[in-house]
This record gives structure tokens, C-alpha cells and sequence, in this order.
């Protein structure tokens, strides 16, 4: 009898186990949509600190006397919570429900199985304290590279092309002080009204923040001769580095056409002198304004091709970073 009870007890935990595997790490984010506050390993002392005085870091729990009168008594729940990491999940959704993507349960399985931080991206980071200049979004948000599923869209993004915006935001901000807002909904599940549903969200940021002065819609083009030689067409070695060549796109119906031309000029031009062969080649849609006519200075970038890796792609994200920063910074 006591023989199967251990043996219930034991599968019980392990049970316990598995089920908490993908959530060992606190999905809770910070105040203003700082980076989450993943807790380490070993740092009890901190984590209880921090649970008991400010909450989960949801809250933003200011310490008055009112603040740490509600930690004391949720102090017993909070700490349940980090003792069973799926509950503290559970609780971070019920009150930031925007936060968990579809992709959420991949992020978290990706630290829990000890990706690197050069890997892994913070794709829900955003890069700035309330005066964006640069806005940067996706209008065909699961265009993805080329991986092990074969599949061109995903949504996934680590490896569509939000994590590629992610590193232009964080480039600009952490590198030169440019602050940007990072638009990462996705907005092509109809994939025909994909450029409406940008545009309502391109209207509610700059109803929100009249701070912006760039509007930048960063794509994944395609191909259809997959092979080897059209993939090196698009590929090129920066800094002894393969990256994926970039293509500058502008609608010429948009209503600021001649302004956008010129910023497409300037950044054309640095790409040259900077990064010689990462621009492939500018391509202009008579007929189409891609939200381009929302403010002057917007500009459509296809960051390599569905053959291009994540990897080639997030390089020339960087590079494509300080493009845009030593253009912005200039003008």
C-alpha cells in the first residue's frame, strides 16, 4: 500500500513537471511595456522581495502604504504562483491578456530549452519612453524565412519578419537614441484586407502619439524560382556575414510620393556607402499607395526573400538599423 501510494505521489510530480515545462519562466511584463521580468534561477531572495513589495510586476504597484497593505495579502497567492509557474502564467494572462500571442507557448519553451540570447528576441519589447519618432510595422506580418517546417508564413515570430522589426526598434533606440514603436499584431489573417487593418492601427498610433515623423512597413519578399542561384541573388556578405539584400518599395499614388522619394534617395544612398551590395534594388507600383500617404517619410522594406535564413535576415536587420538611424539623425 504505501509502495503505490510513492508510486502515485512520484507520478503526480512528474505529471506537475511536464505540465509547467513550457512556463518556467514568469510571462509577466513590466511597467510600460518594459521587457518581461524573467526570474533567475537561484535569486529567491530577490523573488520573494519583489512579490511581496510589487506584486508580479503586472500591478506597477507603487510602494505606499495602500500598495503594501494589498502585497501582504496577496503575498501567499503571488508566491504560489512562482511555485507553480503555469498558475503565474495563468495569472499574468487573466490581466494582460494582449500579451500572449499564439507564439507565447514557443517563446517560453525556447528559454526553458536554453536558447541564446543572440537567438532568442523579445519580439513584444517596445523602444521608447512615449515620443516614438520612427513607426514600424507589418502589414503581411507572418511572411517568415526559410526553417525546418518549409512553410513561408508563420506566426512564429522568431522567425517572420516581426523579430526583423524588432531589431531595426531596438537597433535605433539602444544604438543612437531614436525612439520607435513596434506594431506587431498581425494584421494579414484576411489576407486582402491586410493593408486596411495596418492602416487602422497606423491611425491609432499617431493618434496616440503625434511624435511620429517615420512610417517604415517591413516585408519579406518572394520568389518563384526557388533554387540555389535566384537564393544567392538575394544574399550577400556584409562583415564577413551572409545577408539578405534589401529592397526599397513605394507606391506612386501615395499622397507624399516626392517626399518619400527623397527618404528613399537618402537611405538608398547611405545603404551604398555603408553596407555595399545589402541594397538590391528600388521597385516603384504606380497604382498602389501601400499607407504611404499618412505622413511623409514612409517607405516599404523587403528584407530578403523566403529563401534567405532567419538568420540572414536579422543581420541585414541590424545593418538596416544604422542605415535608417545615420539617415534620420541628418536629417
Amino acid at each position: 500500500m504505501r509502495k503505490d501510494k510513492e508510486i502515485k505521489a512520484a507520478a503526480m510530480l512528474l505529471a506537475l513537471l511536464l505540465v509547467n515545462l513550457p512556463f518556467q519562466y514568469s510571462p509577466t511584463k513590466g511597467p510600460q511595456g518594459q521587457s518581461p521580468n524573467y526570474i533567475k534561477p537561484g535569486s529567491f531572495a530577490a523573488l520573494y522581495s519583489n512579490i511581496f513589495f510589487c506584486g508580479t510586476g503586472t500591478a506597477n504597484m507603487n510602494k505606499d502604504a495602500s500598495s503594501m497593505a494589498r502585497a501582504k495579502i496577496n503575498a501567499p497567492y503571488m508566491l504560489l504562483s512562482y511555485a507553480i509557474p503555469a498558475l503565474s502564467y495563468y495569472n499574468g494572462y487573466m490581466q494582460n491578456p494582449e500579451h500572449y500571442g499564439e507564439n507565447d507557448i514557443y517563446n517560453r519553451y525556447a528559454q526553458t530549452l536554453g536558447m541564446s540570447e543572440a537567438s532568442y528576441i523579445d519580439t513584444q519589447a517596445q523602444y521608447h519612453r512615449g515620443n516614438p519618432r520612427v513607426l514600424i510595422y507589418h502589414t503581411h506580418t507572418t511572411e517568415s524565412y526559410a526553417n525546418e517546417q518549409g512553410a513561408s508564413h508563420s506566426k512564429n515570430h522568431q522567425i517572420n519578419v516581426v523579430s526583423i522589426g524588432t531589431i531595426m526598434c531596438k537597433t535605433l533606440y539602444e544604438d543612437y537614441g531614436i525612439e520607435s514603436l513596434h506594431l506587431t499584431d498581425v494584421f494579414n489573417d484576411i489576407y486582402t484586407q491586410s493593408y486596411d487593418a495596418s492602416l487602422a492601427a497606423i491611425n491609432s498610433a499617431l493618434e496616440r502619439y503625434s511624435s511620429i515623423e517615420y512610417i517604415i512597413d517591413v516585408h519579406r519578399d518572394s520568389i518563384s524560382e526557388a533554387n540555389e542561384h535566384t537564393k544567392g541573388h538575394f544574399t550577400t556578405m556584409i562583415n564577413g556575414m551572409p545577408a539578405a539584400r534589401v529592397e526599397l518599395v513605394l507606391g506612386l499614388k501615395a499622397s507624399y510620393v516626392n517626399e518619400n522619394k527623397e527618404f528613399r534617395s537618402k537611405v538608398k544612398s547611405r545603404m551604398e556607402s555603408m553596407y555595399p551590395g545589402l541594397w538590391q534594388k528600388d521597385i516603384d507600383k504606380e497604382t498602389s499607395q501601400f499607407n504611404q500617404f499618412l505622413r511623409p517619410n514612409s517607405l516599404l522594406i523587403e528584407v530578403g526573400i523566403d529563401l534567405n535564413t532567419p538568420e540572414e535576415a536579422k543581420h541585414s536587420a541590424a545593418l538596416m538599423g544604422r542605415v535608417l538611424a545615420t539617415v534620420i539623425l541628418e536629417q
